[in-house]
Parts: structure tokens; sequence; C-alpha cells
């Protein structure tokens, strides 16, 4: 195998890694339990993921989605829709996303806005759409958007109710507690599940553990045998800054046709994700012989 096609594959590995520590657990059984009532009973169900930025909610969406096969076997009619809430955003832009997600380029014009609405009810109902999920939902309160955010969220209640639909938020703690927000969502969408980030403990270690057993190209043990505490110093125990750096590391000992893991390895790495003037510290650097 090619020096390349090794650094590919161990990125690879890492970025395909999913582990089910306690909370990602919670959250994405509790979730898959969530739309499987909703089908049950016929009442709104939903749920609010909150967690830092970096600390999983991405990786926690696709686990979901994948827990919800396609509804024929080409995966063309998906069971879920996934979207984000860009930066101030509105009815239209949302409705035009998920009209995209279910294979309908369209141009919202306001007028147009309830036409569109109930032809976007009727098309998740008949793909058997189950799940929407909408990530980055704290931008809906960002700033003084307190008329503009009660229309959004009474539109979401109306696809929730009308298409019999679950909603799932996910959101960085800046959104705060959906109850206080606005009630008549958070009847409809309950659940509340969080991603915090590692405190440096027994779950960080296994965290490590179990992400060095799910990845061969390389020999990970050092990462919870003699790094463990300057990994969690440059990650503050989020997900996606370790893989980045795991990542980078990879691909420096690669590069050079090594196989083991050592402080000159991460500290390359931490200037290759971090650059030279970075504020976050580099305590590998100080291990260097």
């Amino acid at each position: 195998m090619s020096t390349q096609a090794r650094i590919y594959t161990a990125c690879q590995e890492l970025g395909d890694c999913v582990i089910l520590h306690p909370s990602f657990k919670d959250a994405r059984d509790g979730i898959c339990q969530l739309v499987q009532q909703a089908e049950f009973s016929g009442l709104p169900f939903g749920a609010t993921v909150i967690g830092e930025s970096g600390s999983g909610k991405t990786t926690l969406m696709r686990a979901i989605v994948k827990q919800m096969p396609s509804q024929d076997l080409l995966g063309e009619r998906p069971s879920a829709l996934c979207i984000s809430a860009q930066s101030c955003p509105t009815i239209g832009d949302l409705l035009t996303k998920m009209a995209r997600e279910l294979g309908f380029p369209v141009v919202v014009r306001g007028n147009r806005l309830s036409d569109m609405s109930v032809h976007l009810i009727s098309a998740l109902k008949d793909r058997a759409v189950r799940a929407i999920f909408i990530q980055d939902f704290q931008h809906l309160y960002r700033g003084a958007r307190d008329k503009s955010a009660a229309g959004i969220t009474d539109w979401l209640k109306q696809i929730a109710e009308d298409a019999g639909i679950v909603v799932v938020l996910f959101a960085t703690p800046e959104l705060g507690d959906l109850s206080h927000l606005n009630l008549q969502l958070h009847t409809r969408a309950p659940a509340r599940f969080r991603l915090s980030p590692f405190p440096r403990d027994e779950n960080w270690i296994a965290f490590l553990k179990g992400v060095a057993g799910r990845c061969s190209a390389l020999d990970w043990s050092p990462i919870y045998e003699k790094y463990e505490r300057d990994l969690h110093v440059v990650t503050q125990g989020l997900a996606r800054p370790l893989k980045q750096l795991l990542s980078a590391a990879a691909t420096c000992v690669l590069r050079v046709d090594g196989t083991k893991l050592s402080a000159e390895v991460f500290s390359q790495a931490h200037r290759l994700v971090f650059g030279t003037d970075s504020s976050v510290p580099n305590p590998f650097q100080g291990r260097v012989k």
C-alpha cells in the first residue's frame, strides 16, 4: 500500500469512528425510541440536543439516520431529512432546504409560502419521512429576532402536527431551554439531551481506548497510555478537535514511513491543526526530546 493510501485509510478510520459513550448512546437510543413512539401513537414527539461545537452533534445525527433505513433499496427515499439553520434563517430558507432534500428544487416566494407548506406536508406524508433534524437551531434566537423566531417555530409546529413527524433540534448551549423560549414547540419536542465535553476522568480514558480499538491503521494505544492528559489539554475533552489532531498525527507519522506515535509527532500535528500562533496550548512541545 502506498504512503498516500495508508494516510487516507488512517484518516478515514478516524473520521468514521463512532464511540457509543454513555451520553451519546442515551441520546441516540432515546431519539430512535421517540421516532418509534410517534409512529405508534400519532402524537407529536421531538427533542433538542444541546452540545458545544465539536461535541459530536453531527456524528450523533448521522448515527440516528443510520438506524432509520431508507424507504427503498436505492436510498432515494430517506426516512429523515437533515438540514441546517443558517444565520438569520427564515421559513422560506428552511422550507427550500427540506424540499431540496426531498428532491424538489424550488424557489419560495412570499405569496406562495402557505401553498408550498401544504405541498411540503403532503410530500413528507407520501414519502413516509419519519423525522426532520435541524442543526444550528440556536441561530433562530440570536439577536433581537423574537418575532421571526416565533413565526418559524409556529411553522415547525404545523409541520410536526400535520405531517405527523418528529422534529429534532440540534443547538449549542446558546439556545438555552426550549421551554423558556417557546412553550408550544417545547410540548411538541419535550425531550432534551446533552453532549458535554469529557472531563478528564475514566470516561475520557474509555473514549480514547474506544478510538484506539476501532482504528487499526496505526497502534493508537499511546493516546490513552501516555498522552491522555496532553490530549485533554489541547481538545478540552471535545471529540472533533481530538479527531482533527489524531488525523494530523497519522499524516505526520506515515509521511516519514513511521509507525510510532511520539511527542514530536503530536507536536507537529498540533502545528498542522492549530498553526504557529494559536492560543491552544501545545503541551507536546515540552516533551520533545
